[in-house]
């Protein structure tokens, strides 16, 4: 597992989010490596891991209970030229309901993941 990189942290309404982008070696693994960031001290106790990635024609997606948010990081990937990649987006829910914003702030962190990402 490579991570290629990192996002700051946004805040919104007491919500965090922070956004990774990882090179993918074996997709066979992907729960492993979502389980593996899950225990890693940084990125514990999210609230959601919504990710996607695409290695060769196969690309897929975990909304992790923010229906939709998966379709998203699914079309920009699709739109980048980008392979073997993972892009995983984690919100710490500050308590107020954030409606349609959290879907622009995932989208806005992942165009931020899949620009220049070297």
């Amino acid at each position: 597992m490579e991570f290629l990189k990192e996002t700051a942290i946004v805040k919104e309404k007491n919500s965090k989010f922070l956004g990774v982008l990882l090179s993918l070696k074996d997709i066979e693994n992907i729960k492993e490596i979502i389980k593996t960031i899950k225990k890693g001290k940084r990125f514990s106790k999210g609230d959601h891991y919504i990710y996607a990635y695409k290695a060769g024609s196969k690309i897929s997606k975990n909304d992790d209970g923010e229906k939709g948010a998966g379709k998203i990081l699914v079309d920009l990937i699709r739109n980048s030229s980008l392979d073997n990649i993972l892009i995983l987006v984690i919100r710490w829910y500050g308590g107020k309901h954030l409606g349609s914003m959290r879907f622009k702030i995932i989208k806005n962190i992942a165009l931020e993941l899949l620009s220049n990402p070297i």
